[in-house]
């Protein structure tokens, strides 16, 4: 027989108890980077998605009307948005991968000395 976890009011209070714990521990600083820089690339992740719709919009409209000129030059914008997109996912991943780690290890500190 298979149970689901459900999120409640006291699952609420106690994730809001261990963020603020990690927040208030020896490794806030850390952490607060960490969240904040989170917070930044998932926000440039969404902005560039935004500029890759609008440059992929007019890149295919120079195709549609056989504007080999803008083509080529909305060709590289739009193929310099897609890097530095991809650029801002990886960092991401590996911002969100070090909070991760960095929480896993004071979650493991603390149920280890208490």
């Amino acid at each position: 027989m298979e149970t689901t976890a459900r999120f409640n009011a006291q699952s609420a209070l106690r994730l809001a108890g261990v963020i603020k714990d990690l927040l208030n521990s020896e490794v806030r600083s850390q952490a607060r980077t960490l969240l904040a820089l989170l917070l930044l690339f998932a926000l440039s992740v969404n902005a560039l998605n935004v500029l890759n719709s609008y440059i992929g919009r007019d890149f295919m409209t120079a195709i549609s009307l056989k504007d080999m000129r803008g083509f080529a030059g909305l060709g590289a914008v739009y193929v310099t948005v897609f890097a530095a997109s991809t650029a801002v996912a990886v960092l991401y991943r590996f911002v969100e991968e070090r909070l991760g780690l960095l929480w896993r290890a004071r979650l493991t500190k603390q149920r280890t000395a208490g």
